[in-house]
Order: C-alpha cells, then structure tokens, then sequence
C-alpha cells in the first residue's frame, strides 16, 4: 500500500504513528506468533490439569474416608466440622486431611512445571487458590451430571415441564407463568417446589449409594437443595 499524509508543522508525530498503524495489515507473523503461544499455553493448561486428574483419582483410592470426605467437602460445600461429624471424625483430621490432599497436588503440579518448563512454583501467585477452584469444578461437573441425569431420566414428565416452565423461560413471574398454565399461583409454586425436591431425594440418594452417607441434617440438605437450585437458573 502507498501511504502519504498532507502533513503540517502542526502535525504531531504520534497523530502520524496512530494514523499508520490503523492503515497496515497486522504483522502476520506477529499473528502466527501469538497463536503459537496460545496452543504452547493451552497445552501447558492441560498438561497441569492431567496431572491434578492423575493425584486426584490417586488421593481417592488411598481410603474410601477420603473419597467421601472430598465429595462431601468440595462437591456439596459441606463445613470442615459437617464433613467430620458425617465421617465420624475430629474437625482437625478433615482439615489436616484437605492440607494434605493439597499439597500432594501442589508436589505434583511443581514437579510438572520444574521438568517441563524449568519453573518454579514459588514465584507463581495464587496456586492454592487455583487448586480450591480446579477441585470445585471438578465436583461441580460431577454433581451437575447427576442432577441433569435425574432432571432427564428420574422426573416425570409433568414435574419436568413445571420446572422447565420455572427456570428455563425467558421470564420468571410466577404469576405470569401460572396464568399462562392456567392454575392458580400457589399450586404452580407447589409444583415447583415438589418437583424441587423430587431431585434433591434423587441427589441425597446418589450421595448415599456413593459413599454410604444420607443426609439428614436440615442445614446439610438446604446446601445440597441450593446446588440444585443453582442448576436450574444455571
């Protein structure tokens, strides 16, 4: 491209700089180079999520303790002290228990970047809160798996529609929606409501057949009811 500017005196050299810059074509090899480094950076991401899969699975199969406590923990959002009393252990062993299970994948995660990148994880920030959220998100797909399977196989289909009618509409009057099913607002809400809890029994049901515990405790349930909740508006 020939570019040229009737340029005066007045003219400032980043005026000229900004109006050339709008008027070239990006640098491709700029561009091939930062898709490299963006396939280098996803490859890296999964390398890291491998290995927290590999001590994840791992940790699991040390004790069947274990395997409840994460799920009970990371999946549910059950309390340090709820996770214990359903265990039947101390508080402290939960906790020294989630330490632990931590810093294996620390261990884990530092190795990979040392061997691979020749890395050091200490001047990396925010690793543990990355590990929380990746143990979250691994629990959250788990459990969301199993509510869309009980949504999709375990309701009925009038239970199915309410909640469908509910969550996945574009509006969520309730009155409105009532009107338009032509019932009454209160026993629309008490669809809704039964329909609710038909999956929090299928959840409280998977739990136990998972990992032998059935959760009775009313503050227990209403954080496993609000997964369920978070899933519908989700």
């Amino acid at each position: 491209k020939i570019i040229s500017f009737d340029i005066d005196e007045h003219l400032e050299v980043d005026v000229i700089e900004k109006h050339i810059n709008e008027i070239l074509e990006p640098d491709p090899l700029l561009a091939i180079e930062e898709d490299r480094s963006r396939e280098k950076m996803q490859s890296y991401v999964e390398g890291i999520n491998q290995v927290l899969t590999q001590e994840w699975a791992a940790f699991k199969q040390r004790d069947i303790d274990y395997e409840t406590m994460l799920l009970l923990r990371y999946g549910l959002g059950l309390s340090q002290a709820s996770t214990a009393a359903q265990i039947g252990v101390h508080q402290t062993t939960v906790r020294d228990h989630c330490l632990q299970f931590q810093e294996q994948l620390l261990e884990a995660v530092s190795l990979w970047l040392r061997d691979r990148l020749g890395m050091n994880l200490q001047k990396l920030k925010n690793v543990d809160t990355y590990l929380d959220l990746w143990l979250q998100q691994q629990y959250k797909q788990q459990i969301d798996s199993v509510i869309m399977s009980s949504f999709n196989d375990y309701l009925d289909v009038g239970s199915r529609d309410i909640l469908k009618q509910m969550y996945f509409n574009s509006t969520k009057d309730s009155q409105k929606i009532a009107r338009q099913l032509n019932i009454a607002t209160s026993e629309f809400k008490k669809q809704v409501k039964e329909a609710e809890e038909q999956l929090l029994i299928y959840l409280l049901q998977w739990v136990q057949n998972t990992v032998g515990i059935f959760l009775e405790n009313k503050l227990e349930r209403k954080k496993v009811a609000r997964l369920i909740k978070e899933w519908l508006e989700n």
